[in-house]
């Protein structure tokens, strides 16, 4: 008999035992799990808001267009002008154009000839790819 006692003795010792690390060691950890996943989550996505606001606040803050290379040719009678210009806002391609023309004419004065060069960026005039939109102005 005392053998019985033993052995349902150590079977509620080890319900016991389990229930203990069920109930106040894995069930937290799997809480606190649970709580990180959500943390994890939440963070992301407040990153993900704040890199996109941040994207977009500096496209807003960018000009229109940047004159990064101007060469002027004399001959005689005849200046002959060229400018590479990087456009950062694509639409109403005219209307910068035009922009340009008055600027450069305000501050340069107005050549013979002004030749005016858009690119998507300066890696593309770097690299030797031509221009995605081209005009010459003759003021003869």
């Amino acid at each position: 008999m005392p053998h019985l006692y033993i052995k349902v003795y150590s079977i509620n010792l080890y319900v016991v035992i389990h229930y203990i690390v069920r109930y106040y060691i894995l069930i937290p950890i799997t809480i606190q799990k649970q709580r990180y996943i959500k943390m994890k989550k939440k963070l992301l996505f407040a990153t993900i808001i704040l890199v996109l606001l941040a994207g977009i606040l500096y496209y807003i803050s960018l000009p229109d267009y940047l004159v990064f290379n101007s060469m002027s040719f004399s001959n005689g009678a005849n200046r002959d002008t060229e400018l590479q210009v990087i456009v950062y806002q694509y639409w109403n391609t005219d209307e910068v154009i035009a922009e340009i023309e008055a600027e450069h004419n305000q501050i340069n004065g107005t050549p013979t000839i002004l030749t005016i060069n858009l690119y998507h960026s300066k890696w593309s005039f770097r690299n030797g790819y031509e221009p995605f939109y081209s005009t010459t102005i003759n003021y003869n």
